[in-house]
């Protein structure tokens, strides 16, 4: 990764998005479905009979204004609306659209409605497809494959359709990636796996030494309570606790997992990966060379894994801050009741607190991407218009943020200093 680069100039789109074998869709607040990037097909993407392309810039999909959440995977494609119900449009090979169609070779080109069920809560697809509904059950459907996490995954590849997952109504999230491995999270903190390749698998790869092992069942992995999120690429898991630490195992030839230099090793257990506690957000790619990105509290961006699509370009050992050399287009940059401006700024900023009193703020601080405080000031004495500025030409140019104590709340403003 270079740089950052804007995607077009819309200023309404959501965090729902989803990427995959080199085609991504997005979410507008109007509730529209948009797609671009390569395809053999556009029948795949869910734009209906138009031949062979590749889409180079957001293109609708459908007209249905009402879309909540979006999966893709290689050849097939799964969307929930705010009404609860899920559709798909793609490939059907084995069943992967969950419609029920016994047809490897339908592609109804545009989403297509499965089942009438209203309840949806989450979807994630891979080589088959797994989803969440509100009442904290999982179900599974596509192939004969032992990911589908039921006793007779292998019955005549007859699963086309939504099958319940056990009995368990305590389900929180899910994630499934290629080759047959499916992990969740329950309501409790616990974690659960279950499939092919036992290194996703943590002390059941130990115990049996083999790496075929399977289950064909939820198992739990390990017994901590404390999990927060979790992400599966090909042959490895990282996770975060909530405790902001991050966890991983399973291969890491491409230092997928980011423990340093010359620790490539495969990780058999669940294993914390540093020492740092205020990751807040991780998540990896389903390819088996590794690209990793997480997010710490401070809003800093790290990388680590595979730097590009050929793992034997380069590599990055461990997690390295990411340049961010993008501008804001705004004048100033608003959160909850603060702002400052001008954004981005050359030698001096501004606060001002829109609503809020000004002798409640205590403590105003200024930390760089790496979370170092470069500047702090006591309460603060505000004109009458509520403001105060600070001097910055002293900072190095880059992205840093502004922690105000309100009222014994933190809030956080971003800034941009050219």
């Amino acid at each position: 990764l270079a740089q950052f680069a804007q995607v077009g100039t819309d200023n309404n789109w959501t965090d729902a998005i989803a990427a995959e074998n080199y085609k991504v869709y997005a979410i507008k607040t109007d509730g529209t479905l948009w797609v671009w990037g390569d395809c053999s097909d556009a029948r795949l993407l869910g734009l209906g009979d138009l031949g062979n392309l590749g889409i180079i810039t957001p293109t609708q999909v459908g007209t249905a204004t009402n879309w909540k959440s979006v999966a893709t995977s290689f050849t097939f494609n799964f969307g929930i609306k705010t009404d609860g119900t899920l559709w798909s449009w793609g490939d059907n090979f084995r069943g992967r659209l969950g419609t029920g169609n016994v047809d490897d070779n339908y592609i109804p080109g545009i989403p297509i409605q499965v089942g009438t069920d209203n309840n949806w809560k989450a979807i994630d697809a891979n080589s088959i497809a797994v989803g969440l509904k509100t009442d904290g059950t999982v179900w599974a459907w596509g192939s004969d494959n032992v990911g589908l996490g039921y006793p007779n995954y292998n019955l005549n590849n007859s699963y086309r359709s939504p099958h319940q997952v056990g009995t368990a109504t305590d389900w929180t999230s899910l994630t499934t990636v290629y080759g047959g491995f499916t992990a969740g999270l329950k309501t409790n903190g616990s974690l659960w796996g279950w499939g092919a390749t036992a290194p996703f698998l943590g002390a059941y790869f130990f115990a049996n030494g083999l790496e075929t092992f399977t289950a064909d069942v939820p198992i739990q992995i390990g017994t901590d309570t404390n999990w927060k999120m979790i992400s599966a690429a090909t042959r490895n898991i990282i996770g975060l606790k909530t405790n902001g630490t991050r966890w991983g195992w399973g291969e890491n030839n491409y230092y997928q997992l980011g423990l340093g230099q010359g620790m490539n090793n495969v990780v058999i257990l669940p294993t914390q990966l540093d020492t740092a506690n205020d990751w807040t957000f991780i998540t990896n790619d389903n390819a088996s060379n590794g690209k990793n990105i997480g997010i710490k509290d401070n809003s800093s961006l790290y990388y680590w894994g595979s730097l590009y699509p050929s793992a034997s370009i380069g590599l990055a050992y461990e997690p390295i801050l990411m340049g961010l050399n993008c501008s804001l287009a705004t004048t100033s940059f608003s959160n909850d009741s603060i702002s400052v401006f001008p954004n981005p700024v050359t030698t001096s900023i501004t606060i001002a607190l829109e609503k809020s009193n000004n002798k409640n703020v205590t403590e105003m601080t200024i930390t760089n991407m790496l979370g170092q405080n470069v500047f702090t000031v006591k309460k603060p004495l505000f004109d009458v218009n509520n403001q105060y500025t600070i001097d910055i030409k002293v900072l190095q140019t880059g992205l840093y943020i502004l922690n105000t104590n309100n009222n014994n709340k933190i809030v956080q403003t971003k800034f941009i200093k050219n």
